[in-house]
């Protein structure tokens, strides 16, 4: 008798195996130590992926280049960036769709002398993401409209990694810094003062629903087109328990590593506000309307490179 559990054992445990090797792999190329891990961790804790029906593969990456050196080789199915890189992708024929990551979005952080936006021009600014960075983008957008001025004009303008940008305006080396929302919570728990943010500077342009930027990028030339809905199901499921769960961000505590408890409940605050809701139409407009505006407003170099817009790319096919 025994030697027939342990034989029903055995192949209960291969048939399990089994099933696990017959289920579709996703792999998705992420930065190290991005929020995108947050939800990937939670999917993969709670099993949603082969809940779903396909098994969650999550590969880290030291910096966002090499997410895209891993995308463009096929060694991922997906990717996290911005969906103007996306539309860049599909200009050279590659048939990628996008899903919104988070309607996080970066903001302009300040001292307590910075009353409005205009006060910014003149002083010394911090730039994270490059002088093409949206966010910074949309504040001289805003800038041009309200104060009719150039807020780089006059401005000494400094441009940085998240870290050393918070230490200088901490350490009142800087004025104001443009960063990304992630740091923006941690630099305002640590006492800095939010002055606008890219949704309400977008909000202000006449630009709404505010569209997320960042999301998930798949070609849809070399995807399972089932599998990555299971996918988006799973992410949505990860969302959903993020949103309420105080378990779920106890056990991501370990990636929360130096952060104190202000900033952990500033981050979980934000991170809540940000998970997007299902993209619509309107959605699709209001990019359109975002794109036009950059277009029209941001300098020649990334006038080239951000091309015609192509509301295909939100488009979700049917599995």
């Amino acid at each position: 008798m025994r030697k027939l559990l342990i034989c029903f054992a055995i192949a209960l445990a291969m048939g399990a195996g089994a099933v696990k090797a017959a289920m579709p792999e996703v792999r998705i190329a992420v930065l190290k130590f991005g929020t995108v891990n947050w939800v990937m961790d939670t999917i993969k804790r709670q099993g949603y992926d082969t809940a779903a029906g396909y098994r969650l593969v999550v590969r880290g990456y030291a910096g966002k280049a090499a997410t895209t050196i891993a995308f463009e080789a096929g060694e991922v199915d997906l990717l996290v960036s911005d969906w103007f890189w996306g539309r860049r992708q599909r200009g050279k024929g590659r048939d990628l769709r996008f899903q919104p990551y988070s309607n996080a979005l970066g903001a302009l952080m300040v001292t307590p002398e910075i009353t409005d936006l205009c006060a910014v021009r003149g002083r010394r600014i911090g730039i994270v993401g490059g002088k093409f960075d949206k966010s910074w983008l949309l504040y001289q957008a805003l800038a041009r409209r309200d104060c009719g001025a150039e807020l780089a004009a006059g401005s000494e303008v400094l441009f940085g990694a998240p870290p050393l940008m918070a230490r200088q305006l901490r350490d009142g080396q800087l004025d104001a810094v443009s960063t990304f929302w992630h740091w923006s919570a941690r630099m305002q728990a640590a006492g800095a003062r939010r002055l606008v943010d890219a949704v309400g500077a977008m909000a202000k342009l006449d630009i709404a629903p505010a569209p997320a930027m960042i999301g998930y990028l798949w070609d849809r030339g070399r995807s399972d087109d089932a599998a990555i809905t299971r996918f988006l199901v799973s992410v949505r499921n990860g969302q959903a328990l993020l949103a309420d769960d105080d378990d779920a961000w106890r056990a991501l505590k370990p990636r929360m590593k130096g952060v104190d408890a202000a900033a952990r409940a500033l981050l979980r605050r934000h991170y809540v506000a940000g998970v997007p809701r299902p993209w619509t139409p309107a959605d699709t407009a209001a990019a359109g309307r975002l794109h036009a505006l950059l277009i029209d407003q941001a300098p020649a170099a990334f006038k080239a490179q951000i091309g015609r817009f192509d509301p295909r790319l939100f488009t979700i096919p049917r599995p």
